[in-house]
């Protein structure tokens, strides 16, 4: 597992999280969009795949353009810096784990505390680290398009169980 660092983007500013070092950072948007982060030398960052969706017309978790993503993907490739998303439904899991191995606050939902779960749950299962996959910006029709099928079985699923079970 590579040295990583943890993002969470809100509506004006980024919050971040090192690992090694324990330190929180908040800095604006535009840093984290042109990646002017503390101590970012030789770390991957990680961040919740829907803060790094192309924003759509009644977007709320997304603060950017398909054509800001893309630029932010150019200076991660010309700084040597690997994005990683993290899944956002595993986030809740991932501070609830983390609320009971290191300290109970951290099962509230804030910005600081997905950050500082999602870094302790991606060090204690490094197999859920090595699979994530890696940022690539694509508009939301793209990106619904390439997962359709993902629910679409997922749907099928649980009309087969409700069955079973009823």
């Amino acid at each position: 597992m590579n040295k990583f660092i943890t993002c969470d983007i809100g509506k004006k500013e980024t919050y971040v999280f090192v690992p090694e070092t324990k330190d929180h950072y908040i800095i604006s948007n535009e840093e984290f969009i042109h990646l002017n982060i503390p101590e970012l030398d030789g770390h991957d960052i990680v961040i919740e795949d829907a803060h790094i969706r192309a924003q759509e017309e009644n977007s709320l978790a997304q603060s950017w353009t398909i054509e800001q993503l893309r630029q932010l993907r150019y200076v991660a490739d010309s700084k040597g810096i690997e994005i990683l998303c993290f899944p956002q439904k595993v986030t809740p899991k991932a501070r609830k784990i983390a609320s009971i191995a290191l300290r109970p606050e951290l099962l509230e939902k804030t910005d600081k505390n997905d950050i500082e779960s999602i870094a302790f749950y991606l060090q204690e299962f490094p197999e859920a680290y090595n699979s994530l996959k890696v940022f690539d910006p694509v508009e939301y029709k793209t990106f619904e398009k390439n997962v359709s099928h993902i629910y679409a079985d997922r749907d099928a699923l649980t009309e087969d169980s409700n069955g079973a079970r009823n």
